[in-house]
């Protein structure tokens, strides 16, 4: 029988180096079953120049209990939390930088990414993707690159009005923000952090004291404002001790300033006010959830001291005779 000369169709470079082949190489296991249960292997398979941000096997497998369940019953919401996670153009976007939004393969949802560090230039600090921080991986495929991430990020649902009116433990601000006519500020373009007292950290200031913030409508919209930061911070932006150029104090949209800090347990602060929960992330901002109320110290007779006026040691120390 004759033999054929005909040319063998060209073996694609890509056949052993697509993200399918990547993600098992470098042990993305719990995110390749993921992938595999969305039925999204093709969909990997056929895109090009993207980036794929890749939570470790632990982050997967240490998502609460209730979001697990729902995507393992629920195969859009599954697909939608992974597409989030691919962003197109990994060529124009080879380096990441601070305040960087991305486009998803998710509709109309992007990823913000952010810098945060002790140090000025911001060296030795951290990198986060929608207030997730980056593991510093990253590897190159033929058709894209993956870095890994330390969470699962999941797409928001909203500006940060939306945010907190999704959740019934900050029904009181929600309701003092539409009194004090914030709401449509709030829900421009950002970046806002709202700094979120809880319902039961008004309810603490006593119901005398709600009525009459209710009633004085400028006093209301100036404790709001002191709530809100005109800035993405994100739980892992905020260091333990002291930083440079004053980056442990922000401004606030009251124009006072609030120290962030993590007290010896580690547990991030604002003020004396622990922060319970961290990073509801917002199309526009972040929101995180505070134990109490940011109330001026002058209001409790305290005034802080300039370093102009303050008595000098010799006044602090002078001899009083009995």
């Amino acid at each position: 029988s004759a033999i054929s000369l005909a040319p063998h169709p060209p073996v694609s470079v890509c056949a052993a180096h697509d993200f399918l082949d990547v993600l098992e190489k470098e042990g993305y296991t719990e995110l390749l079953g993921l992938v595999q249960a969305a039925g999204l292997t093709k969909t990997l398979e056929a895109v090009n120049n993207v980036t794929i941000f890749a939570p470790t096997n632990a982050a997967i497998q240490n998502l609460p209990e209730g979001l697990r369940f729902r995507l393992s019953q629920d195969r859009e919401l599954l697909s939608q939390v992974l597409t989030y996670h691919v962003s197109p153009g990994a060529d124009q976007r080879a380096r990441l930088f601070d305040s960087q939004r991305l486009p998803t393969l998710s509709e109309g949802a992007n990823i913000r990414i952010d810098t945060y560090s002790l140090y000025p230039f911001h060296h030795y600090g951290v990198m986060t993707a929608q207030c997730v921080p980056l593991t510093g991986d990253r590897v190159e495929a033929c058709n894209g690159r993956i870095r890994g991430i330390s969470d699962v990020m999941i797409p928001p649902k909203g500006n940060v009005v939306d945010v907190l009116s999704l959740d019934k433990r900050f029904s009181i601000l929600v309701s003092l923000i539409k009194k004090a006519g914030l709401a449509d500020a709030l829900q421009g373009m950002g970046p806002f952090t709202v700094l979120a007292p809880n319902n039961q950290a008004f309810q603490q200031l006593g119901q005398m004291t709600l009525e009459a913030l209710e009633e004085n409508v400028p006093e209301l919209q100036t404790l709001l404002k002191r709530h809100v930061i005109a800035d993405n911070l994100c739980c892992s932006g905020i260091f333990r001790g002291h930083s440079w150029f004053g980056q442990a104090r922000l401004t606030t949209l009251s124009g006072h300033r609030v120290h962030v800090s993590r007290d010896y347990s580690n547990t991030p602060r604002v003020e004396r006010s622990r922060i319970v929960a961290c990073d509801r992330t917002a199309t526009n901002g972040n929101v995180l959830e505070i134990e109490s109320v940011l109330v001026s110290r002058e209001r409790h007779g305290y005034r802080r001291r300039s370093r102009w006026n303050r008595p000098s040691f010799w006044e602090r120390n002078r001899f009083t005779e009995p």
